[in-house]
Formats: C-alpha cells, structure tokens, sequence
C-alpha cells in the first residue's frame, strides 16, 4: 500500500531501498577482503628514520667469542738454596784515624756470636781452571748475609798463572762438606789463620796448622795483628804485598768480628786500621781485583769470581 501525498511512503519502495544498501555493504567487504596489498606499515618514528636514511645499516652486535680458558701459570720449583738474608751489624765507610795516619777504608761489624762459614767452589783439591763464582753466591746458597772475599788464588789474566789457573794452594775448611781443601798444605811455614770452633768460639793462630772440631777455617798470609800486636816483618813481604793497594782482611776481638777492605795501604798500614778498630787479631786476605765485600748488598766490589769465601749467618 502506498502513502498517498501527506509523505507517508508506501512499503514497496522501503523494501527495494533496503535491499539496495544491503548489496552496496557486500561488494565493498569482499573487495577489501580479496585484496593482496598489505596494510601500510606505521611509518618509523624520526630518530629510527634518521638512522635509516644516508647512513649503512649498522651490524649486529657480534657475540663475544669465548675466552680459552687460561693454563694455570707453572711456579718454577724454589730453588733448595735459601735467598740472602738482611745486612746484620753495621757497615761504615770513610776515613779512619790510626796511629800512622787516616786510611779510607769500608767496614762490617758483626757481632761474635756470627757463624762463620768458608767454602770453595771446588770439591776437591784442583790445581787449575778451578771453578769460581761470585761472592753472593756464596752468600745466597747458605742465606748468609755477610761476606767478604777469600785467599790469595792465581787470576787466568796474570801471565805466571798460565799454569794453574784461577788456582789457590792456601788451605781452607770447607763447612760445606765438613773437610778441608788443600790438606797437605797446612804444614807450609809463615802461614796464619783464623778459624771457628764448633763450640763458636773464634780463634786465631800465627802459625797455621791441622785443627780439629771446627766448623771453619781460612788459612793466608800474613798475619797481620796477633793480640793486639802488629805482626807484619816487612823484609818477607812480597812486592805487592808491601807496596800501597786496595787490602782485604778479617778480624775479631771479643765482641765483635771485622770485614774490612781498606785502600791505598801497604800491610803496615793495614794492620794499624784493625788496631784503630778495636781488633785484637786479624789476617791478610786477597785484594786487588778480588775484592768484594758484602753485607745484605755489596759494600767493595764484587771484583773476580772467586774459588773461595768466608760468610756469616
């Protein structure tokens, strides 16, 4: 039925206009659903852009490599011989005032109660090439900490030592292997020497000579103080040994033991700067190129390798 002109419409044209908006809704579903474009992305926010836009693309983080891991570093087996111990006593240095004069001299001041210890790079008697090494090596394989150099030897640079070179032929204790070096020559006259008793008591003799019950012994010539009293005789001194030098030597009173390197001395000399010392026994050593003188660090020296030594710990 149709409304007449007042506007009221009639049924048949509400149906069709229904059904025209119904079919205009599917076409337009199915076109957007068929479709194969795909939804635009958001565009990427400006600082992502920027860094998009005229520079390469920046590369992944690379995974860290994994580290090997590290061997357990390998400690060298110590050494058996023990390091050298610290200066004991006192070291000086400068002039000393004696009765003949002032004499630059450097000095250690032990205390007597030191044990003295004298070794030889040899184990037997050697009549040339001996071995030889310096004097901290002496004082490290026993961790002493005071040393000074031993008796006369023969350099391989002096031309009457081609022979027997870096050779001693004075006698000397080895506390090491508990016997003596060179034996058969402690019967040899004008020889003196100053030794240690196992019970510690030092002990000097002007004529040298086989002791027994000892824990060291050094044997040279001269001896230069014997109770306070100077002992040298010039007249058996040898050249060297009477002209002025660098001397070196030990002594003791009854306090105190003294490593003493004293320069241009003759033996004279040398024997009153013990006495200003307040020794009351004392004996030459070697000097020249052999001297070394040590007290937790070398004092004179270290001079030649040497084929003998005289420590303290």
């Amino acid at each position: 039925m149709f409304k007449n002109s007042l506007g009221i419409i009639s049924l048949p044209i509400i149906l069709a206009f229904v059904i025209l908006i119904g079919l205009t809704g599917y076409a337009a579903k199915n076109t957007f659903i068929g479709s194969s474009s795909p939804s635009p992305s958001p565009s990427p926010s400006p600082s992502i852009a920027s860094a998009q836009e005229g520079s390469p693309s920046p590369s992944p983080s690379p995974s860290p490599s994994p580290s090997p891991t590290p061997k357990p570093s390998v400690t060298p087996n110590p050494s058996s011989a023990p390091a050298a111990a610290p200066a004991v006593g006192s070291t000086s240095g400068g002039n000393i005032q004696t009765e003949v004069g002032s004499f630059r001299a450097a000095v250690v001041t032990l205390p007597i109660g030191a044990q003295m210890i004298t070794d030889t790079a040899n184990d037997s008697d050697c009549a040339t090439d001996c071995p030889k090494k310096p004097l901290a090596d002496y004082i490290n394989h026993f961790g002493a900490y005071a040393g000074i150099h031993g008796t006369y030897t023969c350099p391989a640079d002096y031309a009457d030592c081609a022979s027997k070179k870096d050779s001693f032929d004075f006698s000397v204790y080895n506390s090491r292997l508990n016997k003596w070096i060179n034996e058969g020559n402690l019967g040899w006259g004008g020889r003196s020497m100053i030794y240690q008793e196992n019970s510690g008591k030092y002990v000097y003799r002007q004529n040298a000579g086989r002791v027994d019950g000892i824990r060291a012994a050094i044997v040279n010539y001269p001896g230069i103080l014997n109770d306070g009293h100077i002992t040298v005789e010039p007249s058996s001194l040898s050249v060297k040994q009477s002209s002025k030098g660098t001397k070196g030597g030990i002594g003791f009173n009854d306090s105190n033991i003294f490593l003493v390197v004293a320069y241009n001395v003759d033996m004279h000399d040398f024997a009153n700067v013990f006495k200003a010392l307040g020794a009351k026994y004392a004996l030459n050593l070697d000097g020249g190129g052999s001297i070394a003188l040590y007290n937790g660090g070398y004092k004179a020296g270290p001079g030649r390798q040497l084929p003998n030594a005289i420590v303290f710990k």
